[in-house]
């Protein structure tokens, strides 16, 4: 299973973009964030939703003879999101310590945009489902929560600028 992540891992950083992020200096730490885990029922119904409803494209979709499953997608602002299924990937520890029932729960990311009323509308139309907003957000600019086909929410955000 190692072997599989690490492959999974290694594929994912020769991605298109990975260079021009791999000259980018890191941080003090010597850490960047490279992408965030967002916990699915199904890999390939997240993808068609993320892909559909925030245009995002699957820039990994890996399988090992196991049936062991590496989804990534990548936003077309930049960053990437791994999809991952409990008890159907690549990340046997976090099957271990994680119920099911925690799909959809205890997720809140920021999508900025600079056109907050252009991709509003475009995710209104295909239905997304907003749970809060449009509305001033209390830090400047313009925020609305809305979630994903499972339960995960995000804010898109207009972040006020200075």
């Amino acid at each position: 299973m190692k072997k599989t992540l690490f492959a999974a891992l290694l594929a994912l950083s020769l991605l298109p973009g990975a260079a021009a992020r791999a000259e980018t200096p890191a941080p003090a730490s010597g850490l960047a964030l490279g992408a965030v885990t967002i916990l699915v029922r199904d890999e390939d119904e997240a993808a068609a939703w993320y892909a559909r409803n925030l245009g995002w494209a699957v820039a990994m979709n890996f399988k090992d003879a196991s049936g062991e499953r590496f989804v990534a997608m990548t936003a077309p602002g930049g960053g990437q999101i791994v999809l991952h299924r409990l008890g159907g990937s690549a990340f046997p520890p976090l099957d271990r310590t994680l119920p099911a029932s925690r799909v959809g729960q205890e997720t809140y990311w920021v999508l900025r945009t600079d056109d907050f009323d252009a991709a509003y509308a475009r995710m209104a139309a295909n239905h997304v489902k907003f749970v809060a907003g449009p509305r001033p957000a209390p830090y400047g600019g313009r925020e609305a929560v809305f979630e994903d086909l499972c339960g995960n929410l995000f804010v898109l955000q207009h972040p006020k600028r200075p």
